[in-house]
């Protein structure tokens, strides 16, 4: 494959509820940073927006660049005080429209060059990405040199998410992280959205919480609402089957084919989550966890028009949508034009704007 990292590794990283945010957050980092290393270390923030405003909740660092990016991170509380404070202006990554621009999978250069996504705020053309800008500040003759950043966000839910970030030399997206990368985010991004519904207290701890009990050869233990249902029933089961395929000798023969019998997401409903008995014994538990849109302008939509619309609003290509939930790219496509044309939007761009101004109003 000529590529570091365990692609399976990080989805077993990523599906585990055994651990705090924090230590959870660790491990996946440690799984996915060497498939996006080039070996200048990489970097994971964890941010959270409401209306205008973002904050970067946590960051981490691994490899070279961590002593440095101690240093970023330090200037960038420093700038979001003197924000707060009424002295500065806002730091890039202080606003909410930063994180709603930010592409899937993109790098630095490309998208701060790029004309917003969002429409809203206009960019100069030749702007220096402010990152890179930092970055230079705070080395000085020390550090590596790197001339653009990889970046992969992942979408917990609108206002909740990761970023990770990989230094490079320079050129664009390898061609084989621009295929892998966004569908791992996915992952995590039902992941994320999970762990905040078990936080918010709108999901039971333990299996007791799920609508399934599963074990990996597909055999269905317990069953409840929508899942005992004959269609959901053969849907979880072919997905528990997957997963265990995913994680025999194609993680190691076909790596790309294992991730993509690995399913974010079944039927857009449930997430299935690896979990052991008293006796050690493992099987997986069936999750409940839709995509939610917390805007107003969605709420007369259909759950499954909400749920593709609110990810084409944060910028998934349809592709990546089907993969996320477990559909068809045509069925994708067809929830998309609905939503389209109940909102009266009479593009795909229409309707992201619709979906953003709705979170974040223009100034």
């Amino acid at each position: 494959m000529g590529r570091r990292g365990d692609p399976v590794a990080v989805l077993e990283a990523i599906y585990s509820l055994e651990h705090d945010d924090d230590t959870w957050l660790d491990e996946v980092h440690a799984a996915f940073g060497p498939i996006l290393d080039d070996g200048f270390g990489t970097a994971l923030v964890a941010f959270e927006t409401r209306g205008e405003v973002a904050r970067v909740s946590s960051l981490r660092f691994r490899g070279p660049i961590a002593e440095q990016g101690t240093e970023l991170f330090k200037l960038h509380e420093q700038r979001c005080f003197e924000y707060d404070n009424g002295q500065a202006p806002p730091p890039p990554c202080h606003e909410s429209r930063f994180f709603l621009d930010l592409p899937p999978c993109s790098m630095s250069h490309a998208t701060f060059r790029a004309p917003p996504r969002s429409g809203a705020r206009t960019k100069d053309a030749r702007a220096e990405d402010p990152f890179l800008r930092d970055w230079r500040a705070t080395k000085g003759t020390a550090g590596p040199r790197l001339d653009d950043i990889l970046q992969v966000r992942s979408d917990g839910e609108p206002g909740r998410g990761v970023v990770f970030g990989a230094g490079r030399k320079s050129g664009g997206v390898p061609k084989d992280i621009e295929g892998l990368a966004p569908r791992l985010a996915s992952h995590l991004g039902a992941m994320l959205r999970l762990r905040g519904r078990r936080q918010g207290g709108a999901m039971q701890r333990g299996p007791e919480g799920g609508d399934a009990i599963l074990t990996f050869d597909g055999k269905l233990s317990h069953a409840r609402a929508d899942a005992t249902t004959h269609a959901s029933r053969d849907a979880l089961q072919h997905a528990a089957r997957m997963v265990d395929r995913a994680r025999g000798k194609l993680r190691r023969t076909e790596p790309e084919t294992a991730l993509a019998l690995w399913g974010a997401m079944v039927a857009g409903r449930w997430t299935l989550v690896e979990q052991f008995d008293h006796d050690g014994k493992r099987f997986m538990v069936a999750y409940r966890n839709h995509v939610a849109s917390p805007s107003a302008t969605f709420c007369n939509l259909g759950q499954r028009e909400r749920q593709v619309a609110t990810l084409a609003a944060l910028g998934h290509s349809n592709k990546l949508i089907a993969y996320e939930l477990g559909l068809s790219v045509s069925a994708v496509s067809a929830y998309l034009a609905r939503a389209a044309k109940k909102l009266g939007a009479d593009s795909r761009v229409a309707l992201v704007r619709l979906y953003r101004d709705s979170l974040v109003p223009r100034t």
